[in-house]
């Protein structure tokens, strides 16, 4: 009854909720590592779900190339058949089996098609990133107590105590996209859910993240402009906009490390003529994978490098034009895009396109705005980190763009499966 009431299901309808997809959406912002028990149990509630419901297997949405489905299982074959072309098979085989997320999800959400309303889903993965909000901001005040008071356990990598914070951040944001909605759409407990989506705002900005406060703002701009010409609420916009913005202020004074971080990228921007090779300051350092990564592409434009020694290429590169600090930290493109496009050439690429470009396209009806938040927010992450080279990132990638076609406004009034 009191999972029923935070997910605001009523009790009686002749299907279960999905408690396997709940159960994700709680543990996107924790430790990667306890991924692997949420696909297992949702693995094991799809199959019994399809066999006890009888539900047929549609092979006709895994290969129509109008749904995210087709696009994310081409997207694993290709890394499959770049193995054809690899000298490193070990390295190929694990990505192969790391990237495995991109048909399983695919095939689970078609074993049985839930229907999942939004808020409900959207609770509970508010309710998981409040309860990482609070596990770090314990362990930051534990450390500032014993270990020399030091202000900056709360600011950065070390708030950061599940997950690397540029994949926090993201899903910081998509908490911050799902409390808004409710701000504008709950019947009840309107200034509460306000409360959490300054409190993520916040907690974005606290991370770090380049990306993450550049998407946050991103974010912020188009939820008020919506809320000002949509909506016509102007004077509440306008009054949201002046707070988030003295919470932005607030946080660049008290977190000098951010205010740093954001002067240094400009300054690595306009003067990157002048990189010191040797370096491995984050701003510099992508730069300098970014511009190696389009080196070897123009060297094999077609079917890239291979699954399997995209990063021994990347890495022999460096050594040959003398960056020494990347290669020696063996560091992946940090842009997935380029990563992509390495590994397994253009086919790689477009097909990583298309499946953010169908995802927005589908994402249509009365949540379209939400759910294309969700996947430009998603999007932009992989401009500036190798979002899918880690299960930090391609398990929720994967998992978030399976699910968002099956998400919808309100309850089904018979069960949770698609009609």
């Amino acid at each position: 009854m009191i999972f029923q009431k935070i997910i605001g299901r009523e009790p009686g309808s002749a299907v279960q909720f999905p408690i396997g997809i709940y159960l994700f959406a709680f543990l996107i912002p924790f430790n990667p590592k306890w991924y692997g028990m949420a696909i297992l149990f949702f693995a094991v509630e799809q199959i019994f779900c399809a066999i006890k419901y009888k539900q047929r297997f549609s092979f006709r949405d895994l290969i129509d190339p109008g749904k995210p489905y087709f696009y994310l299982v081409l997207f694993w074959i290709l890394h499959l058949s770049g193995l054809l072309y690899s000298d490193n098979m070990a390295f190929g085989w694990s990505d192969i089996g790391m990237k495995a997320s991109f048909i399983l999800f695919p095939v689970l959400f078609l074993l049985y098609p839930y229907r999942v309303p939004l808020s409900s889903f959207g609770k509970i993965f508010i309710y998981g990133a409040l309860i990482t909000i609070t596990i770090d901001l314990i362990v930051a005040f534990y450390n500032y107590h014993y270990h020399g008071g030091y202000i900056s356990y709360f600011f950065d990598s070390r708030l950061s105590y599940f997950m690397h914070r540029s994949y926090w951040a993201t899903y910081l944001i998509i908490a911050y996209i799902f409390s808004t909605h409710e701000v504008f759409s709950a019947q009840k407990h309107r200034v509460l859910y306000g409360f959490f989506s300054f409190l993520f705002f916040g907690a974005v900005l606290m991370t770090g993240s380049k990306m993450g406060f550049i998407i946050l703002i991103l974010v912020t701009l188009a939820l008020i402009i919506r809320l000002m010409l949509v909506k016509r609420k102007v004077v509440l916009g306008s009054i949201i906009l002046l707070t988030v913005t003295l919470i932005t202020i607030l946080t660049l004074l008290f977190s000098p490390s951010l205010s740093s971080r954001v002067k240094a990228s400009l300054r690595t921007l306009v003067h990157h003529e002048n990189l010191d090779v040797k370096s491995v300051e984050s701003n510099t350092a992508r730069l300098l994978m970014w511009e190696t990564a389009t080196e070897l592409i123009k060297e094999n434009p077609i079917l890239g490098m291979g699954t399997g020694d995209i990063k021994d290429q990347l890495q022999q590169r460096n050594y040959e034009k003398g960056y020494i600090g990347v290669a020696e930290l063996n560091l992946n493109a940090h842009n997935q895009f380029l990563n992509t496009y390495l590994a397994i050439g253009l086919p790689g690429f477009l097909v990583l396109l298309l499946l953010f470009i169908i995802s927005y396209i589908r994402a249509s009806g009365s949540l379209s705005f939400i759910k294309r938040l969700i996947c430009i927010s998603l999007f932009l992450s992989l401009l500036t980190e190798s979002f899918l080279e880690t299960q930090a990132g391609i398990i929720p990638v994967a998992f978030l763009l399976s699910l968002l076609p099956n998400l919808i406004s309100s309850p089904p009034i018979e069960g949770g499966k698609l009609s």
